[in-house]
């Protein structure tokens, strides 16, 4: 599962909450905003959380995962994260 923004704190309540975690074996958020449902990764899901130093629109704080891949990266704005070369290469990485 892939998840931009707020998509990443709905992806991780639906892992948690909902029975997603029989569903969903692998996670990616990019400039999620995680930690409005937790601060860590769901038990037995592989996750990374991609976010920008420079997103404006989501703190960093609010996309760090403890217990995920968390890959910071610079130069990309809140909405470049979905269109980014570099970005869609850690994408297909993670999901593999």
């Amino acid at each position: 599962m892939v998840a931009h923004s707020m998509g990443g704190a709905n992806s991780l309540y639906y892992i948690l909450y909902k029975g997603g975690n029989t569903k969903v074996s692998k996670l990616v958020t990019l400039g999620g905003a995680n930690s409005v449902t937790t601060s860590y990764a769901p038990w037995g899901i592989a996750t990374t959380s991609i976010y920008s130093a420079n997103d404006g629109v989501v703190a960093n704080n609010w996309s760090f995962l403890f217990g995920a891949n968390n890959i910071k990266i610079y130069g990309v704005s809140h909405v470049e994260l979905l269109t980014n070369t570099y970005v869609k290469s850690l994408i297909k990485s993670a999901l593999n």
